[in-house]
C-alpha cells in the first residue's frame, strides 16, 4: 500500500512541475528548449494556447493524483483506471512520435514513462486487492 501511494504522490509531483510553467514569459520556454537541445517552438498563438492550456490540464492531474494518493483504497476503482490511462497515453505518444518522426529518445522516453508508470499503477492495485485491504462493496463479486 504505502508503495501505490509513494508512486501516486510522485506522479503528482512529476505533473505539477508543469503547472507554474503555465505563466512563464515565451523567452523562457524557449530558453529551456534550447537548453534541452529541442527546435524552438514557434511563438504562434496556436502554439501558445496549446502550451499554456497543456500546462493548466497538468495541474489538474497532479491533484487528481495527490488525492488519490491521500486515501488509495478509498479511491481504488480510478487508481485502477489511472493505471489504464497512464499506458493509454503513453502508448499514444509512442505513436505520435513515430508518425511525427520525432527523435527516438524523446518519445521513448516519455512515452515508456507512461506505460511503465501505469504498468506499476496496476501491479500495486492488484497487490492491494490480493492483499485484502481492498474495502468490501456491494458490488464486489464474491471470492
Amino acid at each position: 500500500m504505502n508503495l501505490l501511494k509513494g508512486l501516486l504522490w510522485i506522479c503528482g509531483i512529476i505533473f505539477f512541475v508543469a503547472f507554474p510553467m503555465m505563466v512563464v514569459s515565451w523567452d523562457v520556454v524557449s530558453g529551456i528548449c534550447k537548453w534541452f537541445g529541442l527546435p524552438l517552438l514557434p511563438a504562434d498563438a496556436m502554439t501558445v494556447y496549446a502550451y499554456r492550456v497543456t500546462c493548466a490540464l497538468c495541474g489538474v492531474i497532479s491533484l487528481y493524483f495527490m488525492i488519490m494518493a491521500s486515501d488509495p483504497l478509498r479511491y481504488l476503482k480510478l487508481v485502477r483506471l489511472t493505471g489504464w490511462g497512464m499506458i493509454f497515453v503513453g502508448l499514444v505518444a509512442i505513436g505520435a512520435g513515430i508518425f511525427v518522426n520525432m527523435k527516438p529518445p524523446w518519445y521513448i522516453a516519455e512515452g515508456g514513462f507512461g506505460v511503465l508508470i501505469g504498468l506499476l499503477i496496476l501491479v500495486l492495485h492488484r497487490q492491494v486487492l490480493m492483499a485484502g485491504q481492498a474495502p468490501k462493496t456491494s458490488d464486489s463479486k464474491p471470492d
